[in-house]
């Protein structure tokens, strides 16, 4: 299934967990007040089409580690759902960094569908 990655970070301002689909420009500017708040000058918001476009909003929330931008490897659309693939998270040979807060996000647009999302990790890498 295609999909528009409109923002990837590891430092979201977004502290709590996150899995919610946006149907209106409000919520997306909502997100994007969260993300703005620490940052000058801010992220322009993306411009999405709500008429045919759907956003899916993921964070694991703060964590107490530092990681990277997490990233959508794939989307996949079942009948009932859509199943959004993670990409693995390859930790270097010191394991992470544990002096950092991270408020990893990743923020993609797609087709509507009006169908439930659900995240998948495909794992760790070491």
């Amino acid at each position: 299934m295609a999909f528009e990655t409109l923002f990837s970070s590891s430092q979201s301002g977004l502290k709590e967990p996150t899995q919610e689909v946006l149907n209106s420009g409000d919520g997306l500017k909502n997100v994007f007040a969260i993300i703005n708040s620490k940052r000058k000058p801010g992220i322009p918001i993306p411009d999405v089409n709500f008429d045919t476009h759907e956003v899916f909003v993921f964070s694991p929330g703060q964590v107490s580690h530092g990681v990277p931008s997490p990233k959508v490897q794939r989307m996949l659309q079942f009948e009932n759902k859509i199943v959004v693939q993670l990409e693995p998270v390859e930790q270097n040979e010191n394991g992470y960094a544990t002096t950092v807060i991270s408020e990893p996000c990743v923020i993609v647009a797609f087709k509507k569908t009006s169908l439930p999302v659900v995240v998948e990790t495909t794992g760790m890498k070491n």
